[in-house]
């Protein structure tokens, strides 16, 4: 019995080397973006132009975090001031999902990239302090 066991041992331990070394062999093969034809990338245009655009929208995003509070207390008042509420809401995740598709798949072309990294740390701790401002939504 145990010799079966390290016969199953040695065996298993050749295909893990074997298998292991396929897939490291494999790793140095993926090229990188600038390698790849233009027609396989993603274009990222379609969603912002440029990483300006993008900061354009994160200014305006950020200076409007506070455009729900006008409404806190206030929702049970009148359809109106609810339908006003949610469309306000509405306008800003809009923006915080276009700028967080968009910062994400930046940092998923390479990863290495800094600004990306950035761009996705920031829109990331954006979205967090915009849900928060929200948050009395649910409970009225």
């Amino acid at each position: 019995m145990k010799r079966i066991l390290n016969i199953g041992s040695i065996i298993l331990l050749i295909l893990a080397f074997t298998f292991g070394s396929a897939v490291a062999q494999e790793a140095k093969s993926i090229p990188t973006r600038d390698q790849i034809e233009e027609q396989y990338r993603w274009n990222l245009v379609d969603i912002y132009v440029d990483n300006e655009a993008w900061e354009q929208d994160f200014t305006y995003v950020e200076d409007n975090l506070d455009i729900l509070q006008k409404y806190k207390g206030r929702l049970g008042r009148s359809a109106s001031i609810l339908e006003n509420c949610l469309r306000d809401a509405e306008m800003i995740e809009r923006k915080l999902d276009k700028m967080y598709i968009y910062a994400h798949l930046m940092k998923d072309q390479d990863t290495r990239n800094e600004i990306s990294q950035s761009m996705s740390t920031r829109i990331a701790m954006l979205a967090q302090r915009y849900y928060q401002e929200r948050a009395f939504l649910w409970p009225e």
